[in-house]
């Protein structure tokens, strides 16, 4: 049954962002949207932008880059300019200055007008006749279609009213700012200081949110939210100086008037001071008197104890897997692969340390202190190292390689001991920041050496920043592709570099391989423990024992993961969802091709095109496969 069309004219998207909803008395009902003082209507174009910079409107012709067909050129430029104004930081980024003070709105309205709008965005999508698209304009259309129907199928979770973590809470969901929003000019000072003010605000909104979701029977984890409370209430007693936020104002401006920066460093500390710090504290007082005493215990963990934990776990499966994959499916996947890669660690740890018995194999990893630094500059000089030993490898396994360069930084102090071994951030768009592999120095003694390799190839070359920057410089396909991300195939990717490490030669003797097979089983053991959580009702305690059974990560690190699998549930599963889909295309193209197949070239057919779908990506390679054949003699793939 084809749906009618709903079109979306550009004048209806263009929202402003500006507005916080202030904390009132407590109430059952969604707190409410508070309109923009420059618009006073969200649905009123004119208002919210009355003259589009140039940016924008050059934005809006990247839209739809490479695409021929002309609804669809409208369509994606709707759809992107939407886009922009809803996340003013991102459009920031892009070079667009329209929203440069603002932050996107989080109240209840603005999260149901989102899934509202892409609900709209999709039924118009399947309300068109496609014939005729090219076969490029189709894989567009099933692209972003995915993209929204996964995002309206995770609608039901409403976690913006209830989840507290780590990294979900008022001060990390913007202490990345002081990166993300560049200061060079008096304007980009007024603007941060602008952003801050709105964060103070949304810190408030934060709360009215959480007060709705326990209207409404929802709430966070009780150990999740008292390891938030210690991290904020450690952070609140820090001086204000040491705050991330606080960095803009240390910064130097040698070509300012120095009164103008005496004035601007003495405003962001103001604004910390008077606005942004009380807020937290209100917040922090709100969740712990509460929030805590109703939270969900730690033998009530998953979603499956939430209104609507059934239909969320489901929705977010199919959003971060983009496979009709089931919980159950996960599960039983992910003791396969536990079984296999622990039989793999047993071999290699009897070559190792002369035993198969995979407990003391484990306790030897965890326990040798050899086996682990001691200083942060060790781990920081290992893990130059290690990017800049891929990088000269990588023309030799790459035909496509990436422009921007990466660089090695410490997990900020206030992060490091809540954060994960390392992690990665993506390059600026518009250029002026690099690709950031982060790496964790906190309590160096605990990070292991075997498997500070793999990581670096994770996460930086030709993990991460290999795959998001190729991405990022496809400037022949639509913007949304290039920008965008999907879980299934970026963590896929950077799971599958692990193994292209041992291709590459990085891996330098059986320890290192060890760290390769370490981070597969942890890797394999997510699905179990992610599934487990939230399908099977498993508790917290459940989900460490595993973990600690089956992986070599310490156990600080194992508490650490299972909060953010309790805390981002189905993402985990993505990782060897991908990989596994990635792996198998690989066996499949060197079957197909034989001594024809060319590993440079398979790796340019799986990232020559941005983030897609696994069922985009196999259609893709096996385009691949049959353009490889059709250019041998014999049309098989062999050497003719």
């Amino acid at each position: 049954m084809r749906l009618l069309s709903v079109v979306i004219p550009l004048s209806a998207l263009l929202v402003t962002c500006r507005g916080a909803t202030p904390v009132g008395p407590a109430s059952t009902s969604p707190p409410a949207a508070v309109a923009s003082p420059a618009d006073g209507s969200e649905s009123d174009a004119a208002a919210s932008l009355p003259s589009p910079s140039p940016a924008f409107k050059d934005q809006l012709a990247v839209a739809a880059t490479g695409v021929s067909d002309p609804w669809l050129r409208d369509f994606l430029q709707r759809h992107w300019a939407w886009t922009l104004v809803g996340d003013p930081v991102f459009s920031s980024e892009l070079g667009v200055g329209d929203f440069d003070d603002q932050l996107a709105r989080i109240d209840a309205d603005a999260q149901r007008r989102r899934v509202a709008v892409r609900r709209s965005f999709s039924q118009e999508l399947n309300s068109r006749d496609l014939t005729g698209l090219s076969p490029d304009d189709l894989r567009t259309v099933e692209l972003i279609a995915d993209q929204l129907d996964g995002r309206v199928a995770a609608a039901p979770c409403e976690m913006w009213s209830w989840n507290i973590s780590t990294w979900a809470n008022p001060v990390d969901r913007v202490s990345g700012l002081a990166h993300r929003h560049r200061v060079e000019s008096r304007e980009d000072a007024e603007n941060l200081l602008s952003r801050y003010r709105a964060a103070a605000k949304n810190a408030d909104v934060s709360l009215a949110n959480l007060r709705y979701g326990a209207s409404q029977g929802r709430y966070g984890q009780v150990t999740s939210i008292q390891r938030t409370l210690q991290k904020l209430r450690t952070q609140l007693q820090a001086p204000l100086t040491s705050w991330q936020m606080a960095r803009p104002a240390q910064d130097p401006h040698p070509d300012w008037d120095p009164a103008a920066l005496s004035q601007f460093r003495a405003a962001v500390m103001q604004v910390l001071a008077q606005e942004f710090k009380p807020a937290v504290e209100r917040w922090v007082t709100f969740v712990e008197t509460e929030i805590l005493p109703h939270a969900r215990s730690d033998d009530q963990a998953g979603l499956r104890y939430l209104p609507d934990g059934e239909a969320c776990y489901a929705g977010r499966i199919r959003y971060y897997t983009t496979l009709p994959l089931t919980a159950q499916e996960l599960h039983e996947l992910g003791h396969r692969q536990i079984d296999t890669v622990n039989g793999q660690m047993r071999e290699l740890g009897h070559k190792l340390f002369g035993t198969r018995d995979l407990a003391a194999i484990i306790h030897r990893l965890r326990t040798d202190k050899d086996l682990y630094f001691k200083t942060e500059e060790e781990i920081e000089t290992f893990a130059r190292e290690a990017l800049a030993a891929a990088e000269a490898k990588a023309p030799q396994f790459f035909g496509i390689l990436p422009q921007a360069p990466c660089e090695v930084l410490r997990t900020p102090a206030h992060d490091a001991p809540y954060s994960v071994l390392g992690y990665y951030r993506d390059p600026a768009p518009d250029g002026s920041r690099p690709g950031q592999y982060f790496i964790n120095t906190y309590q160096p003694q605990t990070r292991p050496r075997f498997e500070a390799m793999v990581l670096a190839i994770h996460e930086s070359v030709p993990g991460h920043h290999t795959q998001v920057t190729i991405a990022q410089e496809r400037n022949q396909i639509p913007a949304f592709r290039r920008h965008g991300s999907r879980d299934v195939y970026g963590e896929g990717w950077a799971l599958y570099s692990e193994r292209v490490g041992e291709d590459m030669g990085l891996y330098r003797d059986d320890l290192d391989r060890m760290g390769a097979l370490s981070f597969e089983a942890w890797r394999s053991a997510r699905l179990v423990v992610d599934t487990g959580i939230h399908h099977l009702g498993w508790s917290r305690q459940q989900a460490e024992a595993y973990m600690l059974e089956h992986t070599a990560l310490t156990p600080a690190n194992i508490s650490s993961e299972v909060d953010r699998y309790i805390n981002t549930p189905a993402q985990a599963l993505a990782y060897k969802v991908g990989q596994l889909e990635i792996l198998d295309l690989r066996a499949q193209a060197e079957r197909e091709l034989g001594e024809g197949f060319d590993l440079r070239t398979f790796h340019d057919a799986i990232l020559e095109h941005g983030a897609v779908t696994a069922p985009v990506l196999r259609r893709q390679v096996e385009a691949y496969i049959a353009r490889e054949k059709a250019q041998r003699p014999d049309g098989r793939g062999g050497p003719g």
